[in-house]
């Protein structure tokens, strides 16, 4: 005779059996799965999500290349300001006009390497009252030279973006700066007069 050895041995616990399935089955450790619902949903999301950023990605770049423009063209008026304060006020006063070129890191290059160019011009002959930009009136001052730089980003080098008239329409990204060049003394060797 053979006994069933779960039965007979103490050391077994009785196994349940159950002939029906009661409540959603789990699975190990409790944890379930995202349903095909969820997963679509969540994309859907992220898709719209993804579709906004990327509709204001050129915005942004060109809000960067613009602050990057004036960053440039800061730099390269103020160099070329300094170039004109320390220049001696006679060579001022027989300087040409002309046309300088810079890359886009404001450094000055050949010009057929260039991104930026800067018209730079003297007013050697204040007389009288003259009105300037924003309104303001000079006196004639003869020993005073106004630096007028305009700069504009210009990779095909072309010089008809520069109005030559005082009242022409201004180019698109053309910017100027306007500088007063005192006569510059040098004081004797020797002591203060």
């Amino acid at each position: 005779m053979i006994r069933n050895s779960r039965q007979s041995n103490p050391y077994v616990a009785p196994m349940k059996t159950s002939s029906a399935v009661s409540g959603p089955r789990r699975f190990r450790g409790g944890k379930r799965g995202f349903s095909l619902v969820e997963v679509t949903i969540a994309l859907g999301v992220t898709a719209f999500a993804l579709v906004a950023l990327f509709g204001m990605l050129p915005t942004g770049l060109n809000l960067f290349r613009s602050s990057m423009d004036v960053s440039v063209k800061s730099q390269i008026a103020q160099q070329l300001v300094s170039e004109a304060m320390q220049t001696d006020f006679e060579t001022i006063l027989t300087q040409e006009d002309g046309f300088r070129y810079f890359n886009d890191e404001g450094i000055e290059v050949p010009e057929s390497t260039s991104i930026y160019t800067a018209k730079v011009s003297f007013d050697k002959e204040l007389s009288g009252m003259q009105e300037l930009r924003g309104g303001f009136a000079v006196p004639k001052v003869p020993d005073l030279v106004r630096f007028q730089v305009q700069i504009i980003r210009n990779p095909g080098h072309r010089t008809d973006l520069f109005p030559d008239a005082p009242n022409a329409t201004p180019t698109p990204g053309l910017d100027t700066f306007t500088a007063f060049i005192p006569r510059n003394e040098s004081k004797p060797k020797g002591g203060i007069n």
